[in-house]
């Protein structure tokens, strides 16, 4: 049996090889569903340690299994791999420079994950069960989690439960270092639409020649914003921004069309659909109204992220018996940002956490999808050790 004492030990001899990996993966950054230079790290890495793993083929994903002594339950763990369009600006030593950046942690989810697994193969013999690995690209915006399931992710390997986390600054409340998890929602689900409103163009010195899509964009923009202050349930979490408005070539010409982008976010499947269907009628009798056409598009994206509640039970008690008081926070609500994770818990119970890793860049704390971002390298340690102690509880449990 490998107890904690033992666990903190091999963890501190490799609190370097973590930071070196995280700092590697930060330097290359990749978007969307192909990161060949990432998955080469990857796999290097997990060669080195003698993990055994296998690779989907439409998405650049790998996953494996570490087997334990005894053929008991299967936990699977998932770390994302995929970066930002963003250039940064960090002023970092091992700032990326390819107009690519980590700006969302996902190279310290990899960095952890790699630790992670190399102490849980070097221990696999004390293991009560089976540990999946999942790495997964394409999570911001790309619905990676949905692309791999679809290759039958889990047609020969079944996990019983799954979890994931993510590190930064999504919670406030959360400082640096401590640990959230929260019961039931805890995730927003993801939904992008677009409107093109299209009149008729003239002279902005003849405005009564034109049908002038801006009055009608105007007019749409008030009114779709409404639709949450008005008609949704305060009690009730949900989001739409307008995030992008295109149009026009010159200030004095009316232009023919405009488009507009936005993003929708609940926590509810039934509000979901009330404002998909309500920026539609909204949209389209604005329109109507100011003689011009309207386009309409509404795009259904990860769904609501919701833990198992049995599941954070067993994780606060692992959390209790690790971690100060004061190192942790049960969270009373759910953030209004995304995560594709969501598909695998439509699949396998499980649960997803958090954990506050921040760093100072200018003398400031940045957001999460900016061109300053950092994390908090040097306590991600923690993360390793709360991953490995309820991997060795959950698979000794009812074993």
């Amino acid at each position: 049996m490998t107890d904690k004492h033992q666990i903190k030990e091999i963890i501190e001899d490799f609190k370097e090889d973590l930071v070196r990996h995280r700092r590697n993966l930060h330097r290359i950054p990749e978007i969307g569903l192909k990161l060949p230079k990432t998955i080469e790290y990857i796999k290097k890495e997990l060669d080195s340690s003698g993990i055994k793993y296998r690779e989907t083929k439409t998405v650049d994903g790998v996953y494996g299994l570490i087997e334990g002594k005894n053929r008991g339950k299967i936990i699977a763990v998932r770390s994302d791999m995929d970066a930002l369009p963003i250039r940064e600006k960090t002023g970092l030593s091992f700032a990326s420079d390819n107009g690519n950046m980590h700006a969302c942690g996902h190279d310290g989810h990899m960095a952890v994950m790699l630790l992670t697994l190399r102490i849980l193969n070097q221990i696999k013999d004390n293991l009560d069960g089976s540990v999946m690995f999942i790495f997964q690209p394409g999570e911001e915006g790309y619905l990676g989690a949905e692309k791999m399931l679809k290759e039958d992710l889990f047609k020969d390997i079944k996990p019983d439960v799954i979890f994931s986390s993510h590190v930064g600054s999504i919670f406030d409340e959360l400082g640096d270092g401590e640990f959230g998890i929260g019961f039931g929602k805890v995730m927003s689900s993801l939904d992008t639409f677009s409107l093109k409103m299209t009149g008729k163009e003239s002279h902005g010195a003849e405005p009564y020649k034109a049908r002038d899509p801006f009055i009608a964009t105007a007019e749409i923009l008030l009114g779709v914003q409404s639709i949450v202050s008005r008609e949704i349930n305060t009690k009730e979490s949900a989001v739409v921004s307008f995030g992008k408005i295109e149009g026009g070539t010159a200030a004095n010409i009316i232009p023919k069309s405009i488009e507009l982008e936005g993003t929708v976010r609940c926590t509810d499947e039934n509000i979901r659909n009330y404002i998909n269907n309500r920026i539609e009628e909204i949209a389209y009798h604005t329109a109507k109204a100011y003689r011009a056409d309207i386009d309409y598009n509404y795009i259904y994206g990860a769904p609501v992220l919701e833990n198992n509640k049995d599941l954070v039970k067993e994780f606060i008690e692992v959390l209790r018996e690790n971690m100060p008081e004061n190192e942790y926070k049960i969270l009373d609500r759910p953030t209004m940002i995304g995560e594709d994770f969501s598909y695998f818990l439509k699949e396998i119970p499980g649960f997803y956490y958090f954990f506050g890793s921040k760093r100072l860049i200018d003398g400031a704390y940045h957001a999460h999808h900016t061109e300053k971002f950092d994390i908090n390298e040097e306590n991600l340690y923690k993360v390793v050790y709360i991953n490995i102690m309820f991997i060795l509880k959950y698979l000794s449990l009812d074993n």
